[in-house]
């Protein structure tokens, strides 16, 4: 099910996942300290898969790891 982890001692999210039969399955978030999202993208049998974008501390795309991926494996870098 639907499962959200904040940072210890406070509200800000550190990320927002589902697990089905314990493995990463669906939509995730992952954020900074400071609430600026850090991932975002899907996993499937716990592996990621999918379009996933992957963000700096600054809120610009990270191109060198956000794509297409599938078992975990980026195999279509975002242009």
């Amino acid at each position: 099910g639907a499962w959200t982890e904040f940072v210890p001692g406070s509200s800000v999210k550190k990320f927002e996942a589902n697990y089905m039969i314990g493995k990463l399955t669906g939509k995730y978030k992952e954020f900074y300290p400071n609430g600026k999202v850090k991932a975002d993208g899907e996993y499937l049998a716990g592996k990621k898969n999918g379009i996933w974008t992957f963000y700096n501390t600054d809120g610009s795309v990270d191109d060198a790891v956000s794509g297409q991926y599938m078992s975990d494996k980026l195999f279509n870098k975002r242009k």
